[in-house]
């Protein structure tokens, strides 16, 4: 059923359907949240500085690679 809306200033009126909840959408599993929370997770781990942290360990495994693979 619409609810019908006026705008007192200028007279208009609008008609505005009520959303209704619809029960066939499938609920979201559990293995999905999980998925999703993870991800999440990385993301906001990648925003707090993580991506510098990351740079960091892959910069320290070319130094030691390069380091133990050096020729005396």
């Amino acid at each position: 059923m619409p609810i019908i809306l006026g705008c007192e200033s200028c007279g208009k009126e609008e008609a505005v359907q009520r959303p209704t909840e619809d029960k066939s959408e499938t609920p979201v599993t559990e293995e999905k949240k999980k998925k999703q929370k993870g991800r999440d997770r990385f993301v906001n781990f990648l925003m707090m500085g993580g991506f510098l942290v990351i740079l960091f360990a892959i910069v320290g495994i070319v130094i030691a690679i390069s380091i133990l693979t050096r020729d005396c």
